[in-house]
């Protein structure tokens, strides 16, 4: 069961109420205030579930983030045999730490993206992105507003977001044509 803790929603879900009784809610819409929501933040804490596919092989793991779009920390929490490893995240470099040695992570995609990095990536799209294409659709059941930025000329992404509290809900990462990563966020906490 996904947990989501915010608070900054409050004021922004107001709106939306406001705004679905009239029943002419746009993506346009929607997609400014998840923008107000994430740059009001001082921090976010994300838990995620990552899958990362790279092409010789496919790779799951459980991270939590904290920190901002520009930099912040992402601790390894499964599987088991790697937890507690963390990556300092600052861009446009990552590198993994574990007692007191520092590897630079693995990349995805010709322009460098690394799975490591995919929460402060998809936090910088949240925040400040532009949205080529935003539509509504169910995701698990739930109706979400998805949308998709260019993060770079070769990669891009596709958020869904619960069209209630705005939070995100899953991003696919997508690099030299093919999906690189997929994060099923199962927690967020916004102060």
């Amino acid at each position: 069961m996904r947990r989501i803790y915010f608070t900054r929603v409050l004021a922004v879900l107001a709106l939306i109420f406001a705004a679905s009784c009239s029943g002419q809610v746009k993506p346009e819409k929607l997609e400014a205030e998840i923008k107000d929501v994430f740059r009001g933040a001082d921090s976010v804490e994300t838990t995620a579930d990552i899958t990362a596919d790279y092409g010789s092989g496919v790779f799951s793991f459980s991270v939590r983030y904290t920190g901002s779009a520009d930099m912040g920390a992402v601790e390894i929490l499964a599987p088991e045999s790697i937890a507690g490893i963390t990556a300092e995240v600052t861009f446009p470099e990552c590198y993994l730490e574990y007692d007191g040695l520092s590897l630079e992570a693995g990349t995805l995609t010709g322009d460098g993206l690394s799975p490591v990095q995919a929460l402060p990536i998809l936090l910088g799209q949240w925040t400040d992105g532009y949205a080529e294409l935003g539509s509504f659709e169910r995701l698990d059941g739930v109706d979400a507003l998805a949308l998709e930025t260019r993060i770079t000329e070769v990669s891009s992404q596709k958020t869904w977001f619960d069209a209630e509290t705005l939070l995100p809900m899953r991003s696919e990462i997508y690099g030299d044509g093919r999906m690189v990563v997929v994060c099923e966020i199962e927690s967020i906490q916004i102060s």
